[in-house]
């Protein structure tokens, strides 16, 4: 056992540089204790708790360092009786919160005194809300054996591949077919709370094509994480550290050698959204920036076409003269096909949709600039299934983007073809996240003429979007489970949207209120149609969008409550309901409860 540190005789401040490397790196007080300070050891991460000894080591000195404890992890893994730290995920509390974020966080959706009115001590933006033991870190989780009693467990209904040792199928990086078979399942039934969408029988084919052809492994770790996370299953979940160190890791290679990148972008994404479904807010904002960058810095935000002989021009692939001149300054080779270029403008939209949306969420800046700037305005054409660029169902006529949303008449749809899933939801996060930011920045100069162009594009938008479903009541999972799951999440940002819009002016403003009051009865709506596995397949960014649901509410509670006569209950039914369902999607994205938590400490008495 590690030797238990003893208390130091004197609280003398300490010298700068004394804290342990552990504490500097999370920002927190460090007594200095040797061989383990005491904050480390409280969160079990004695193993990190290292002094730097003020002598610079060279390059070759480090890469022997960490192969030495790489060394020493692989012998812990292989006798995991002698190991002192290991956490087992499916042991640990549901949830846990500590102090609350800083306001700044979610500057953009709590902006009325309701949402703020407890003293609480602040905690770093990039903490975790579950604290260390709920989300351990790559290096506090080690892959422990599994029980003898589930040596045998099976991923609906498919026991492990047979070979040497089967309980140990996640030591190699490269996995067994079966193993990494299911895995694919399950983050491919998910794949759209990631934004992420590509050719699946290309993609699955090409895993055991030429190396530079197959998906990147920063991509294909990024993807067995979120499996792990979505399975709900104990012997997988204790492996997402595992996987996500291989993410990483991989992903520093590719950008060091500019090895398939957009497979980084697409890793990017997925550890963004994994981290902030977490509550790792700042590491989520640092994954998110870095693929929104390296999109705009390949191009990817001006592709200005979808048909594919238009990009390469009328000689065909080897005619590269449009595509890199134009957009990509010859960083990126020319797509080989139509899907190909499919899937780069899934891409940008998927780095939109989660640049925009948490930027939204966490209050800090966007990624992607939105300006008239010729190299960084965006100009991508909205997205469309990737099978109508199988089938060759194309054609520019088609063609707008994000300016195209604000005029005073849009074209309508060409074709009479319905916008496909991914356009409205990249429509829907356009509109939430320039509501939220036109609500934050008054400039009286400008401001009034915005103000109707949104409110314009929200309205017509609005009415525009399809039914969340065509079949009965509570039985949403029983239709198309993916695309009501989608219409979901693009009615709720929609109707936040409009309350983003509307509310600095309800406090004073009768007609604003009751915009405020209409949509967010709206959200709720949709909340009370769900059943309670839909919770599983819904966007992590929800938990947001309901906080901004609760703050309306809890005002309609208080106004109600001035006014007297009991009114208030049918608000604060609806204030249940919205946290109740956050409590229930904090099962797949922690976050989530960390909302609910707030609210639950902002909303009247009388609202219990």
């Amino acid at each position: 056992m590690d030797p238990t540190p003893q208390s130091p005789k004197a609280a003398y401040p300490l010298q700068r540089g004394s804290a342990c490397l552990s504490c500097r790196s999370v920002l927190i007080k460090c007594d200095a204790t040797k061989p383990v300070c005491h904050q480390c050891l409280k969160a079990n991460r004695g193993d990190e708790c290292e002094y730097d000894d003020g002598k610079s080591k060279s390059r070759t000195q480090m890469l022997q360092d960490k192969m030495a404890k790489l060394q020493e992890r692989i012998r812990e893994a292989s006798h995991p009786q002698r190991t002192t730290f290991v956490h087992r995920v499916s042991s640990l509390p549901a949830r846990g919160f500590p102090a609350a974020p800083t306001k700044a966080q979610f500057t953009s959706c709590f902006r009325s005194s309701s949402s703020s009115n407890s003293s609480e001590s602040p905690a770093p933006i990039g903490s975790d809300w579950g604290g260390d033991s709920l989300h351990p870190t790559p290096f506090d989780l080690q892959p422990a054996s599994i029980d003898p009693l589930i040596d045998s467990w099976d991923i609906n209904g498919m026991p492990f591949p047979t070979g040497p040792s089967p309980a140990q199928w996640w030591q190699s990086e490269s996995l067994t077919p079966p193993m990494r078979q299911k895995l694919f399942d399950i983050f491919f039934a998910h794949r759209h709370q990631c934004a992420f969408e590509v050719h699946i029988p290309r993609f699955l084919a090409s895993i055991n094509g030429p190396p530079k052809q197959a998906p990147h492994p920063t991509l294909l770790n990024a993807i067995y994480l979120l499996a792990c996370h979505f399975s709900h299953q104990p012997p997988l979940i204790q492996h997402e550290a595992l996987f996500l160190e291989r993410a990483l890791s991989r992903l520093a290679e590719a950008l060091e050698r500019s090895d398939r990148l957009i497979n980084v972008i697409q890793a990017s994404c997925l550890l963004a959204t994994y981290f902030f479904g977490k509550g790792r807010l700042l590491e989520g904002y640092y994954h998110a920036s870095s693929a929104s960058r390296l999109a705009v810095g390949l191009g990817l935000h001006q592709i200005r076409s979808q048909e594919f002989r238009n990009i390469v021009g009328e000689g065909g692939p080897d005619d590269v003269s449009t595509w890199n001149n134009a957009v990509t300054g010859g960083i990126l080779p020319v797509p080989d096909d139509a899907i190909e270029l499919g899937e780069r403008i899934l891409a940008f939209w998927q780095v939109f949709n989660i640049d925009r949306c948490w930027a939204v969420a966490t209050g800090l800046p966007s990624g992607l600039a939105d300006d008239d700037h010729p190299r960084t305005m965006i100009e991508t054409v909205w997205p469309r299934d990737i099978e109508d660029f199988e089938r060759g169902q194309i054609f520019d006529a088609d063609y707008a983007t994000v300016r195209s949303l604000f005029l005073p008449n849009p074209a309508p749809t060409m074709y009479g073809r319905m916008d496909s899933l991914s356009t409205l939801r990249a429509k829907a996060t356009t509109l939430f996240e320039r509501a939220s930011r036109l609500s934050a920045n008054f400039d009286p100069d400008h401001f009034w003429k915005e103000f109707r162009t949104l409110e314009g594009a929200i309205v017509q938008f609005q009415t525009s979007l399809p039914k969340i479903r065509s079949t009965p009541r509570n039985s949403m999972h029983s239709s198309n489970p993916t695309t009501a799951h989608c219409l979901m999440a693009v009615h709720t940002l929609t109707m936040v949207a409009t309350i983003q819009l509307h509310h600095s002016f309800a406090a004073s403003d009768p007609p604003a209120q009751q915009r405020c009051f209409d949509a967010a009865m709206s959200c709720v709506s949709i909340i009370a149609d769900m059943a309670d596995e839909d919770y599983e397949y819904l966007d992590p960014i929800m938990g947001t969008c309901w906080m901004c649901v609760s703050d309306v509410l809890i005002r309609e509670i208080t106004r109600r409550q001035a006014l007297g006569g009991g009114h208030e209950q049918g608000a604060a039914a609806m204030l249940r309901t919205v946290i109740q369902a956050m409590h229930r999607l904090s099962r797949v994205f922690p976050l989530a409860g960390y909302q609910a938590t707030k609210v639950e400490q902002s909303r009247p008495l009388t609202a219990f």
